[in-house]
């Protein structure tokens, strides 16, 4: 609540910044270099803040860290493990520190990595792991001990859409009858629209938008939509058809990419019975709404 931080050197990259992480899963938004990373540090209590108070469930994070650690989960986009152990006796570590016996840990530890199709990997370190393996390990780490907070950075990167399917049913399945909270980072948005209850988009460490999913469609509408056709010849009269109309079209060779004004515009495609297509997801679209 009213945090102010910012590195040395530069100007505040968050200025009185107050938010709210409900449970469910709530998708963290912003390009490169909005402060999201950052974010998850002043968390964690990794930076220091200038003013300002970060708290859980009541708990001042910055005298009580020990203590509010224990109930935090944490996948790092540049995952890194001390190359020594094997990934089974890393869960088992991580599952003791948040106070697990270790029985229950290697209980835990084992049935998390056959979970994640790494069952017959227990005795292999980190470093031998695949990208793709990796991301499954961070997942299974953040997760051991049943944390009350868990912080995801980019957990489908490096899968393929079948394990990146996988995951995220996985996530949305470990929110659905519990009261935890995820805070999950991703730049594949149709993924956090896909399984988020809650939206948050930051811009340089500005909130610029807050809301539960369910209001996405009534903040905005996707605006371009790509049009085919069947030929060049057919491009060029459904273009001229459609400026008529007070639409803005590109011709794309023989698709056009149509950019429309109002919702209602929509029905121009059903009455010329011409086949669209959104250029881009209804998340993507609000997106540029709020940050250009």
């Amino acid at each position: 609540h009213g945090i102010h931080f910012g590195y040395r050197n530069s100007n505040l990259l968050y200025r009185d910044f107050s938010l709210t992480f409900p449970k469910g899963i709530t998708g963290l938004i912003g390009r490169n270099g909005a402060g999201k990373s950052t974010l998850v540090k002043l968390i964690l209590g990794l930076h220091r803040l200038k003013s300002g108070s970060i708290t859980y469930d009541g708990l001042d994070v910055k005298s009580k860290r020990d203590t509010f650690l224990k109930h935090v989960g944490v996948m790092f986009e540049q995952q890194d493990f001390p190359g020594w152990l094997t990934i089974f006796d890393h869960l088992v570590s991580i599952g003791q520190l948040r106070g697990l016996s270790v029985s229950d840990a290697r209980r835990e530890a084992e049935g998390y990595l056959e979970r994640f199709g790494l069952g017959d990997k227990m005795e292999v370190r980190f470093q031998k792991l695949s990208a793709g393996m990796k991301q499954k390990f961070g997942i299974a780490a953040a997760l051991i001990g049943d944390p009350d907070l868990v912080i995801l950075d980019e957990p489908t990167a490096n899968l393929d859409v079948s394990a990146r399917s996988e995951i995220l049913t996985y996530i949305r399945r470990i929110t659905s009858d519990t009261s935890r909270s995820v805070i999950l980072l991703s730049h594949i948005l149709h993924d956090l629209e896909r399984i988020c209850d809650n939206l948050v988009i930051i811009e340089k460490g500005v909130l610029k938008a807050e809301f539960p999913v369910t209001e996405l469609a009534d903040r905005t509408f996707v605006k371009t939509y790509t049009v085919r056709t069947r030929s060049s010849e057919e491009s060029t009269e459904v273009a001229s058809a459609l400026k008529e109309r007070g639409l803005t079209v590109e011709i794309r060779g023989v698709n056009l990419e149509v950019t429309i004004r109002t919702k209602d515009d929509l029905g121009i495609f059903e009455e010329m019975k011409l086949h669209s297509t959104p250029l881009r997801s209804l998340l993507e679209q609000y997106f540029m709404d709020v940050t250009q």
